[in-house]
């Protein structure tokens, strides 16, 4: 009966060394992947910032801080304009994706591009 006592407490000591483990698991994958991802801004909410009164340095800022690349579409771009979005966010909107375009050029090639 005394070596049933050392199994079981062997065994505690297992799933108490695997709990450990994996709480410090848990918690090192908090710190590799943030609480709040940020995604890139949709057209539309584009259009409610603008016509909820937004600055449009206010709007070009959020576009920045969530690197949103845009390819607009003559009807997007068509769109954009109806709705009156500032004229500044729309050019700020259509130079982000030859931007990102340049930006993969100099990644892979390793300078600019003019």
């Amino acid at each position: 009966m005394h070596g049933g006592k050392q199994v079981k407490a062997a065994s505690l000591y297992r799933r108490a060394g695997v709990c450990t483990v994996l709480l410090a698991l848990g918690s090192l994958s908090g710190c590799v992947t943030p609480d709040h991802q940020v995604h890139p801004v949709q057209v539309a909410r584009i259009v409610k910032w603008s016509q909820a009164g937004v600055s449009s340095r206010i709007i070009i800022h959020r576009l920045e801080r969530t690197h949103s690349v845009y390819r607009l579409s003559h009807a997007e771009y068509a769109t954009l304009q109806a709705e009156e979005v500032d004229s500044h966010v729309i050019w700020y909107m259509q130079q982000t994706h030859p931007d990102l375009a340049r930006q993969r050029q100099e990644a892979y090639y390793g300078f600019h591009w003019h």
